[in-house]
C-alpha cells in the first residue's frame, strides 16, 4: 500500500519561529468504523486530543488494516508542541486506541 500524506496546516508558515518544536512520532491508531467523517477525520480526531499538542502539522499513513470494528492505521505524525517528545508520547499512550512506537521501534 502506498503511503498517503495528509497535511492540515492551520497556521501560517511563519509560525515555525515560535517557541514550539516540531516532533515526529510513529503511531498506531485504531479508528472506529462508525466514526464521523472519513479516515483522515478519524485519525486527526485522536491525534489532536492531547493537551500538549498545539497543532497537528501532518500525518502519513504507512499501513491500513481493516478489522471487525475498526481500522488499524500505522502512521507517522508531525506535531507542533512546547512539550518534550517523552511528554507527548506519554499523553498519546493514555488515549484509547492510540499506541505510539518507542524510539527503538522503527518498524511500527
Amino acid at each position: 500500500m502506498a503511503a498517503a500524506r495528509h497535511d492540515r496546516r492551520t497556521a501560517h508558515e511563519g509560525d515555525d519561529a515560535d517557541d514550539t518544536a516540531r516532533i515526529e512520532l510513529r503511531v498506531r491508531i485504531e479508528v472506529p468504523r462508525d466514526c464521523e467523517g472519513d479516515l483522515q477525520d478519524g485519525v486527526e480526531s485522536k491525534l489532536v486530543r492531547p493537551s500538549t499538542v498545539d497543532r497537528l502539522v501532518e500525518f502519513e499513513v504507512h499501513e491500513l488494516r481493516p478489522r471487525l470494528n475498526d481500522l488499524s492505521v500505522d502512521a507517522t505524525a508531525q506535531f507542533r508542541t512546547a512539550a518534550s517528545p517523552e511528554a507527548l508520547r506519554a499523553e498519546l499512550e493514555e488515549l484509547v486506541g492510540v499506541t505510539p512506537a518507542l524510539p527503538e521501534d522503527g518498524s511500527r
